[in-house]
This record gives structure tokens, sequence and C-alpha cells, in this order.
């Protein structure tokens, strides 16, 4: 009878001991995978995923050099640090004829900027003269004298005129009425408006 209670006790000493021992090896193996990662992310951060290509594509009224300059990107930046996101609003702020700059990270170690130019889409009525703007509502211009060959905007009373920034009203309301008036018109290429008022934004005049 001893020799089996013996015998369980051993088995039950062995069974913890086994327990723990895979416990640790479990422990081990996470600091293993933990400190692998930990050093994969340091070189990419470092040593790895620098750029050593920057490719302009786009046909635009800037030089590839320019472009370059503006993004702030240069040759020895790291791809995995690179804000693809200020780089492109660096673009498009700086340079008020480009409509727009993707920035796409092309691994290991090229970045590729998309740009296109803007095309003047429309007039916009203020201070007795007129803000010229792109298809996305980026201020280009300004002009004394309206283009026939241009959408007319009355009404939208404008907050800011500086140009490469994007047209506000005062009138926040007046902002969605536009862009959605805007994208509209955009998105049916054979319309035949000429123009819209919205000085009344309760009351919105479209003239064909």
């Amino acid at each position: 009878m001893r020799d089996v209670v013996k015998t369980n006790v051993k088995r039950e000493q062995n069974s913890k001991r086994k327990r723990r021992r895979r416990r640790h090896l479990s422990f081990y193996f996470f600091l293993v995978i933990i400190l692998v990662a930990g050093i994969g992310v340091l070189l990419s951060v470092t040593l790895l995923f620098n750029i050593k290509n920057i490719v302009i594509k786009g046909d635009v009224d800037y030089t590839d050099e320019d472009i370059i300059r503006v993004s702030g990107i240069s040759v020895g930046d790291n791809l995995v640090r690179l804000d693809s996101k200020k780089a492109s609003n660096d673009i498009l702020s700086s340079m008020i004829f480009i409509e727009k700059a993707e920035i796409d990270k092309q691994y290991p170690d090229t970045i590729v900027i998309n740009v296109s130019r803007c095309v003047a889409t429309a007039d916009v009525e203020y201070d007795g003269g007129y803000l010229i703007v792109s298809a996305n509502g980026k201020i280009l211009g300004k002009t004394d004298t309206r283009s026939e060959e241009l959408l007319l905007v009355e009404g939208f009373e404008p907050s800011d005129e500086t140009l490469g920034t994007y047209l506000k009203s005062t009138d926040p309301q007046k902002d969605g009425i536009f862009y959605e008036l805007f994208d509209s018109i955009k998105s049916h290429e054979d319309n035949k408006i000429v123009s819209f008022d919205i000085s009344d934004k309760y009351d919105i005049s479209i003239r064909k």
C-alpha cells in the first residue's frame, strides 16, 4: 500500500515539474518572439527600407526636382518613418496648380509621387471680382472678369481668398451646398448648367 502511495506522489510531483517546465518554455518562447520582433522593428527604422529612388509621375507645370524639394522627402530617409500625409499636404499647399499628390511607398527602397494638375472649373463671385477654382475647390487665381467657359457661382461669400487654399464660405452651410452641387455637376459631363446662385441657401437658383 505504501509503495502505491509513493508512486502516486512521485507521479504528481513529476506532473507538476512538467507543467512548470512547459510554462517556463512558453515564457522563454514569448521573450524570444518579443526580442526578434523588437530587433526587426529597430532594423526597419534604421538600416532597412531607406529610400534610394524618388519617382514623380504625372503631367504638371513643375519640375520633378521642385516637387521632391517641396515634399521634404530625401534619398536616405526611412520608408517606415516617412509621413506620407504631411509630404502630400506640403506639395498641395506650396504648389497651387497641383490638384492631387499621392505618396506611394514601394518597398524596399522606392517612393513614387503621383501628381495631377489643377483644371480651372468655376468662377466664384467675391467682392466685385471672381476666384478661379479647380474641380476640387482649390483657389487658383483671381480675376476682375469672368470666363464664359467656366461655371459661375454666385452668393457663396468666400471667407478666405488665399491662393492654394480650398474654398470656404463664411456660412458653413453654404460649404456643404456648394460642394454637393459642384460634385453633382462634375459627375454629369453632359450637363448644361452654366451657373448657380446660393445667395439664399433655401432658394437656390440654377441657370442652364
